[in-house]
């Protein structure tokens, strides 16, 4: 899936991209292979648009096991 993502947005069919997996250090590993396309692994706003502004990511990976973690329960 990481590559299909990547491809479809380095290829320009797509502006940006998420993916999400457990950890999300492996899709924006996999993700980064693809050229053009550049994945950051995010853990909240700031990592998000600090990737964005800084390192002009255009693919967002997130790790399901901290979302589930992190994620407010009421």
């Amino acid at each position: 899936m990481a590559f299909r993502v990547a491809e479809a947005v380095a290829g320009g069919q797509h502006e940006r991209g998420i993916l999400l997996c457990g950890t999300g250090i492996g899709m924006s590993i996999a993700a980064n292979k693809v050229r053009g396309a550049y994945a950051a692994l995010c853990a909240d706003a700031y990592s998000a648009e600090r990737a964005r502004k800084s390192n002009n990511a255009n693919i967002m990976t997130l790790g399901a096991q901290w979302l589930a973690r992190s994620w407010p329960r009421s």
